[in-house]
């Protein structure tokens, strides 16, 4: 999977763009649309002692990918407007996580969504899938489950993955994890790895469910 915390491949992100409230012809203006600074988590959401820091273009939309799980054919990436992603990290903890919120543009968060669905029912196991983010290899997955969590929003996707990367002619094998979920025209991905599997799970879907309280409370 993509990410850019060690071994996670499963993100990119956005240039915030400042979107304004639409003038109607009754002169009065519509609401705007909250912040993604009002969406994404906060650090004490993700863990104790945990600090946010913003990805490496993690406000940018163009050159930046939001969905590469097990390829790069997601039409939806055209639908984007606006991105923020944040990566969070603690020194007593080996669990790193990021969190991506995305506003899309008419149904395209649906739409997202519903691609990540197909590639998570699809994806070929132990054949290696180029990646979309520049820079990075191809990636064998060798392993998708898919969870359920009460707590996220209908629909949601969350998967545990065991992927395989050549880094720097290393070949390397990690679990990571990804929780999608999606609200009018916003869309969350949680992203995390490292720590032992109980402990990521446990951690990845609290900070998703918190991400979904988030989503629900948001005007999109």
């Amino acid at each position: 999977m993509r990410n850019r915390l060690t071994g996670l491949r499963c993100i990119s992100l956005i240039a915030a763009l400042v979107v304004l409230a639409a003038t109607v012809a009754t002169g009065h203006s519509a609401a705007a649309p909250p912040s993604l600074e009002t969406v994404i988590l906060a650090p004490q959401q993700v863990g104790a002692g945990y600090k946010r820091t913003t990805m490496r273009g993690g406000r940018q939309v163009a050159g930046q990918v939001t969905l590469d799980f097990c390829g790069d054919d997601y039409p939806s990436e055209g639908l984007r407007l606006e991105r923020f992603q944040a990566v969070y990290l603690s020194k007593s903890s080996q669990v790193g996580l990021s969190n991506e919120v995305v506003r899309y543009r008419a149904e395209g968060a649906a739409q997202a969504l519903a691609e990540v669905a197909q590639h998570v029912r699809t994806c070929p196991r132990n054949t290696p899938i180029p990646s979309p983010v520049a820079g990075a290899g191809p990636i064998t997955y060798l392993r998708i489950d898919r969870l359920q969590d009460r707590r996220l929003l209908p629909g949601a996707i969350a998967v545990r993955v065991v992927v395989e990367v050549i880094e720097q002619g290393v070949k390397k094998r990690f679990t990571s994890m990804a929780v999608y979920q999606h609200r009018g025209n916003l869309l969350s991905g949680v992203y995390a790895n490292g720590g032992a599997p109980s402990k990521l799970t446990a951690m990845t879907l609290q900070a998703a469910a918190a991400s979904a309280t988030r989503l629900r409370q948001s005007a999109a």
